[in-house]
């Protein structure tokens, strides 16, 4: 069938200007229903987000010349007087109902050889029950503990939407209000061939989509009714983390408190930290660039850069991400949706027309990340928090950041408790080879442990019969 591209010439104008005209030739073998389908999907392509993709070049000349950014150290270096006074004003914002959480949950499980989305694989060692139940049952604790609702905001994506929100309603919403939890979507971004660059297919009629990433979250999220709904509740800051790290604090008072009333802070954005562990470590890192304080991906430092050392011969780069911030509602609306868009070449299948199936070939991919918030704040602060005790990710199926990796450190994480308690005739019983897993509905942090223990909500039993415990 001939397609008319004079009817539109903006559009012929714009998959010229793309180098899409390819499509022109593919269009004329479809049927009418399949081209207004098609000719849809190209004209809500965003084509200018590809206009602002971050120039390698000019980042490299910029982190040589980066310097190691002050951070706020964990628990303020022991000043408890100093600490004690931040936790208050955070203890204050979470009962007054002006801190709800978001989750950005978009991806699925394909690098644990999972299918589904990643918030339904296993969280813990030995019940087995999902990162979304775990997160949930955090969330039962602190609105005992602070006597208030909150507001869960969870991202999914088109790939995992609606099997995310069957999951929850399969589970009766492990147990919270139906009405306090709210999904919103994230949007999709087309790819292309790396050798051709054609824009992808999924089908004869289709744009092949992928999710733009969890720096789609800020355009999701005001494009959806969550602003209005969060604004009418009173809620000013969000506690934001993501699927993939079970031992994340959601609603750490003392952050709050830092990030409302610290001297490093603008009230704007906030942001956890952890010391690497070797220059190695596959992890984004804080840099002052320029006087900005920026947070850069692993794979975009320069080797010799990750490998320097300061005048206490540690690493000079050594604040690793944890993606756990606390971001204020306002300077999220008023943030432009003009982020850098990253590309990476991987491997994509798509719908190839002139073979008429579907191949697997090297595309070019994009996304946008969430903490390209951080440089347009005025200050931001960055909170440094306990490896053990906040970061244990579940990223893949083997190498660095498995399943097992993670339930081990969870196991020791409530181990260091117990030891910390005087429970040492108890743990010395304990090998390497013993995972211990406590549901936070018996115990969330060292104290609520303590007490557990104190009112025989919780025994510790001897001889230790089984190399898992559960408590």
């Amino acid at each position: 069938m001939n397609l008319d591209t004079t009817i539109d010439p903006l559009f012929t104008e714009t998959l010229i200007k793309n180098h899409q005209e390819w499509l022109f030739e593919h269009l004329q073998t479809l049927n009418p229903e399949e081209q207004a389908c098609l000719i849809s999907e190209l004209k809500q392509v965003p084509w200018h987000i590809f206009e602002k993709t971050q120039n390698e070049e000019e980042l490299v000349r910029q982190i040589e010349s980066a310097q190691a950014p002050t951070f706020v150290p964990y628990e303020l270096d022991g000043n408890q007087e100093e600490m004690k006074s931040y936790q208050v004003i955070g203890e204050q914002a979470i009962k007054d109902g002006k801190v709800a959480l978001l989750l950005v949950a978009g991806g699925l499980g394909s690098r644990l050889s999972f299918e589904g989305p990643k918030g339904i694989y296993p969280a813990r060692p030995i019940s087995k029950i999902s990162l979304f139940e775990h997160f949930a049952q955090k969330i039962k604790v602190l609105q005992r503990k602070y006597g208030i609702v909150l507001d869960w905001m969870i991202m999914t994506s088109f790939q995992n939407e609606a099997s995310t929100k069957l999951f929850f309603q399969a589970n009766r919403f492990f147990g919270l209000k139906q009405d306090q939890i709210h999904f919103f979507n994230q949007s999709g971004v087309i790819a292309f061939d790396q050798e051709s660059q054609h824009v992808l297919l999924k089908d004869r009629s289709h744009l092949q989509l992928y999710p733009d990433g969890h720096g789609g979250m800020i355009s999701a999220f005001k494009q959806s009714n969550l602003p209005k709904i969060m604004q009418a509740k009173g809620v000013e800051i969000i506690s934001y983390f993501q699927v993939d790290n079970p031992l994340i604090d959601l609603l750490d008072p003392l952050f709050i408190g830092l990030h409302l009333a610290h001297h490093s802070s603008s009230r704007e954005i906030s942001s956890k930290i952890v010391e690497k562990l070797d220059e190695n470590e596959k992890v984004g890192l804080f840099m002052s660039i320029e006087n900005q304080l920026r947070l850069i991906e692993y794979h975009q430092i320069p080797s010799d850069i990750l490998g320097l050392k300061d005048e206490n011969d540690v690493l000079k780069f050594r604040c690793a991400s944890i993606a756990a911030h606390i971001v204020q509602l306002d300077f999220l609306l008023s943030c432009e949706e003009d982020l850098y868009i990253y590309e990476s070449i991987k491997s994509l299948s798509y719908f190839d027309p002139i073979q008429n199936q579907m191949i697997t070939k090297q595309g070019r991919k994009f996304e946008r990340f969430f903490f390209d918030l951080i440089p347009k704040a005025k200050k931001s602060l960055i909170y440094e928090t306990k490896r053990s005790q906040e970061f244990a990710p579940i990223k893949n199926r083997q190498g660095k950041d498995t399943p097992e990796s993670s339930y081990l450190l969870q196991s020791e994480k409530i181990k260091s408790w117990l030891k910390a308690l005087g429970f040492l005739d108890w743990i010395d019983a304990l090998s390497l080879e013993h995972i211990v897993e406590l549901s936070p509905l018996s115990a969330n942090d060292q104290n609520e442990l303590s007490t557990a223990i104190q009112n025989g909500k919780i025994t510790l039993n001897h001889p230790i019969q089984d190399q898992k415990v559960l408590l």
